[in-house]
């Protein structure tokens, strides 16, 4: 098994946590280029209103054998609700917009969160 450790960072402002919301970080296997990113490693936690972001989140997956992979990191917070169904994202929660390298040997990575705000 490999773990990372996945630092969420804000850029740009503040969360505005008073609502609560759901932080979710997963590891992928981003490797094919036309083909869907394999999800090797997921988390989802919960953040109670008031609360902070967790400074670190530790995710074991496992490396599969059959070649050399590319892997990436990314992350969402949706901010006063939960996902369900096909719905993942509303205006004013935060995701990451660039891709986010774990590389071999890698035992952390930092991903930067930015506003989704489809009206600017």
């Amino acid at each position: 098994m490999t773990e990372i450790v996945v630092t969420v960072e804000l850029g740009g402002g503040t969360a505005g946590l008073t609502g609560g919301g759901v932080l979710h970080v997963r590891v992928q296997d981003v490797s094919l280029m036309d083909a869907p990113a394999r999800t090797l490693a997921a988390r989802s936690v919960p953040i109670p209103p008031g609360g902070v972001l967790p400074g670190r989140i530790a995710l074991d997956f496992a490396a599969p054998a059959d070649g050399p992979e590319r892997y990436a990191a990314s992350a969402v917070l949706n901010l006063g609700w939960t996902p369900s169904g096909a719905e993942w994202l509303r205006p004013g929660d935060w995701l990451s917009t660039t891709e986010h390298p774990v590389r071999p040997g890698d035992r952390a990575v930092a991903v930067r969160l930015e506003r989704y705000d489809p009206g600017r």
